[in-house]
């Protein structure tokens, strides 16, 4: 859990600042899933979280981060859907 954590604080300090403002919330709460639980429901929380989190990784996901803000919006989209999914239902 720490190395993921460490893993993606660091990146999300190289985001623009528009683009962190809008999912350093939600990007905290799936770390926080993805880091723990057992059980059938909880593993399959955890795979989506992570799925989530590797995708904000990935610079050359399906809008190549390069892009500028436009690069991040689907970025967005991934991290406000897994939340939506992981974390709130």
């Amino acid at each position: 859990r720490d190395l993921l954590q460490s893993v993606v604080q660091d990146h999300l300090l190289k985001l623009p600042g528009a683009v962190l403002k809008e999912i350093e919330g939600e990007v905290s709460d799936l770390v926080k899933v993805a880091g723990g639980g057992v059980g059938p429901a909880i593993e399959e929380r955890r795979h989506r979280a992570i799925a989530a989190l590797l995708y904000l990784l990935d610079p050359y996901d399906a809008i190549h981060d390069r892009h500028g803000i436009l690069g991040y919006s689907d970025d967005i989209e991934v991290i406000q859907e897994a939340h939506r999914n992981v974390c709130v239902n």
